[in-house]
């Protein structure tokens, strides 16, 4: 996969110029163009970019920081699905074998003992599954925002004068 990284030279109102810093960005611009922009604040004390908007051209761009900002919580997701996927393996089993090869009765599925091995197929299952349900989660609320609420953010920049 190819990076482009681009820099833009931007003037506040105040007149400060500062960089704005964009990687694999569709957003265009030439000098003399009024632009907007949705940031949050990123880790590292820097601004993060959602949206951008040429208020010349009227394009509005979307970039990586949108994604990562509808990301999931993963790890609490993570142990709750390993936690129940292990009680329902145990469940569907009804009957555990301990290590002496004995049955055990239904009783014997709430004994610390008889966890591991459910926990460990339960992590198993849970970490497959709650990447792809982050990952599909993540696409579906950016593409909601997309639908719904960057449209109201252009309308809003659309509104403002053209200098």
């Amino acid at each position: 996969m190819i990076t482009r990284r681009d820099c833009l030279w931007v003037r506040d109102a105040a007149g400060r110029e500062q960089p704005w810093n964009f990687t694999n960005a569709s957003l265009q611009a030439r000098a003399g163009h009024r632009l907007s922009a949705l940031t949050r604040p990123a880790g590292d004390g820097k601004s993060e970019f959602l949206l951008a908007y040429n208020h010349m051209t009227g394009q509005l761009g979307s970039f990586e920081g949108l994604a990562r900002a509808h990301q999931p919580r993963r790890l609490l997701a993570w142990l709750a699905t390993a936690v129940l996927g292990a009680a329902l393996i145990l469940l569907v089993m009804r009957e555990v074998v301990d290590p002496s090869g004995t049955l055990l009765d239904f009783p014997a599925l709430f004994q610390p003992s008889n966890w591991p091995v459910p926990l460990a197929v339960g992590g198993v299952i849970a970490g497959t599954s709650v990447t792809l349900s982050a990952t599909w989660v993540r696409r579906l609320r950016t593409r909601a925002f997309l639908a719904h609420q960057a449209p109201a953010f252009r309308r809003h920049w659309e509104a403002l004068p053209r200098a």
